[in-house]
């Protein structure tokens, strides 16, 4: 399950998203039209601009 992680990164909550992999990792993209890359949410950069997490529920496998 991929699992949505905000950050601060332009002076506003939840500016920044990525998707939660497992083992402290994301997928993001750094910039508009930027390479996807995968991160280390413990770095200082992503650690003082986490925002929170939020799970998503898939109605499509709850009929």
């Amino acid at each position: 399950m991929r699992i949505p992680v905000f950050f601060n990164t332009r002076k506003q909550a939840y500016s920044h998203v990525g998707l939660y992999v497992g083992d402290g990792q994301f997928l993001h993209a750094p910039s508009s039209g930027g390479q996807v890359r995968l991160e280390d949410m413990n770095g200082r950069y992503w650690v003082a601009r986490y925002n929170g997490a939020r799970r998503l529920i898939d109605n499509e496998s709850n009929s």
